[in-house]
């Protein structure tokens, strides 16, 4: 049984899927408790019919405590891309070929951001500070200590910072003076996965994926909950099983918002009042992304699903990946890419999800950036470095 001490700590799912066997899962908390999990084998990759030449374009490092470190954040800024580690160190480089323009060292553990706006770049820690940097050089702008972890800082178009903390809270700051403007707060549920989705601001409201399971629409003037829609409902005996947190990434469109979550469902829910569009039965923790027609999404198993977006009706699955600790799926041109455990690219084919494609880029774990140009993806590489792929 999980005591009292545990059952509001963060838990950290690493990647350990691509493991054999039995494994232990501790959780954070002054007692060590853990919990024993069932990790399964790897699907082994095929010999495929390439048909397009994936690529490197750049390569750029942030030196990382123990070289291992997956976890870097990242802000698209008019020509530079600005990413950071864990360890505290922030980076602004030419979105076009990778070049570092500066590098900053905050000392401080990060837990959130690279987010923003046009004018600035700001980042969180686990200790609950909000760093505010010049795009231009990286000096420092401001700083805020807002006490609690920072579990993410959403990407806006106006002069109010959006931060998401580890206790399900939304703050907003004056993006100019770091004055802080309103709270918005779900309730917690006993255990979370560590990490948060990244707020998105549309048309003067805040959309946020909740811990407890819940996506919450907030008016960015007001901090006034407009509406919440659930998104997955706990269920289960064990607080493990219970998990629902929608820690992938959302998209809105022009009239529905798109989320996923651990333990739950893919759904498209209605911007102006809340209900549910339509739903399935998918479990994700990785987010989604969509073009025109479809919705792309990871499921927990590493399966891809391409969803078609009006209604939900499956088009198509790809099931070669199972196990292989798959990233986020990624858009280029008429392609998916996902990055995998082993350090491989992959593409697949947007009509049919064939695999058309592959790149061995690092010897380690390659997850999705978030960002994009017309011709690049940006992937994170195991080792604290971001690349640019494109097709030749």
């Amino acid at each position: 049984m999980i005591n009292s001490s545990l059952m509001r700590a963060l838990i950290i799912l690493p990647v350990l899927t691509y493991m054999s066997a039995c494994s232990y899962l501790p959780f954070m908390g002054e007692d060590e408790e853990k919990v024993e999990i069932t990790l399964r084998e790897p699907a082994e990759l095929s010999a495929i019919d390439a048909q397009i030449i994936l690529a490197e374009v750049w390569n750029s490092s942030l030196s990382t405590e123990d070289n291992t470190s997956t976890r870097l954040f990242t802000h698209a800024l008019q020509d530079k891309l600005v990413f950071a580690s864990v360890n505290g160190n922030v980076r602004a480089v030419s979105s076009q070929d990778g070049r570092t323009i500066w590098t900053v060292d905050l000392q401080d553990t990060l837990s959130g951001g690279v987010g923003g706006n046009n004018n600035i770049a700001v980042v969180g820690s686990r200790n609950g500070v909000v760093t505010a940097l010049q795009p231009s050089d990286g000096s420092i702008l401001w700083s805020l200590a807002l006490g609690l972890e920072i579990s993410a800082v959403a990407h806006t178009q106006d002069d109010t910072i959006v931060v998401r903390t580890n206790n399900n809270q939304i703050v907003t700051l004056a993006a100019d003076t770091a004055a802080k403007r309103w709270t918005a707060s779900q309730q917690s549920p006993a255990l979370t996965l560590r990490g948060g989705s990244v707020p998105i601001t549309l048309d003067g409201v805040v959309y946020a994926g909740m811990d407890n399971g819940k996506l919450v629409a907030i008016s960015l003037a007001t901090g006034t909950t407009l509406w919440e829609s659930r998104v997955s409902v706990p269920s289960g005996r064990s607080e493990l099983e219970r998990l629902v947190d929608v820690d992938g990434q959302i998209v809105v469109t022009d009239t529905l918002v798109y989320a996923a979550s651990y333990h739950g469902r893919v759904v498209a829910i209605d911007r102006t009042n809340g209900r549910t569009v339509w739903a399935r039965d998918i479990s994700s923790i990785q987010g989604l992304t969509l073009d025109q027609d479809l919705v792309y999404v990871t499921d927990r198993d590493d399966h891809i699903w391409a969803l078609e977006r009006e209604s939900g009706i499956t088009i198509w699955r790809q099931d070669k990946f199972e196990y292989r600790a798959v990233s986020a799926p990624m858009q280029l041109a008429d392609y998916i890419l996902i990055g995998d455990f082993e350090g491989y690219v992959h593409a697949l084919s947007k009509q049919d999800g064939t695999i058309i494609g592959r790149k061995k880029v690092t010897s380690g774990t390659v997850h999705s950036a978030g960002t994009a140009t017309s011709s690049q993806v940006h992937v994170i590489q195991q080792g604290g470095q971001l690349a640019a792929i494109a097709v030749q």
